[in-house]
């Protein structure tokens, strides 16, 4: 529905929190308290946000349709490739 319409959309964006590496710094150099989740959560927000513009998100995964090799299924049915990204703290650094 809608297609081929100019739609207008209200976008409101809010200040929510700053959140501060240097903590998470700190526990990943074992001073300090345990690593915060809410910097693990944002730098995971920060890094998927480039794979989310270029492929098709769903959940914690991303798809890709194939671009050389066309494999249909049969049934309106195909393969696409996915993968999944998450940011995670590990011994004295973050891994992708």
């Amino acid at each position: 529905p809608g297609e081929g319409r100019d739609r207008c959309f209200k976008v409101q964006i809010k200040w929510v929190a700053q959140v501060s590496l240097v903590s998470l710094q700190e526990a990943l150099q074992g001073h300090g308290p345990p690593v915060p989740n809410e910097a693990v959560q944002a730098l995971d927000v920060i890094m998927r946000h480039l794979p989310s513009m270029k492929y098709t998100p769903v959940g914690r995964s991303f798809f890709s349709p194939p671009d050389v090799q066309y494999n249909p299924l049969g049934g309106a049915r195909e393969v696409w490739f996915v993968f999944h990204q998450s940011v995670r703290p590990s011994y004295w650094r973050m891994s992708l």
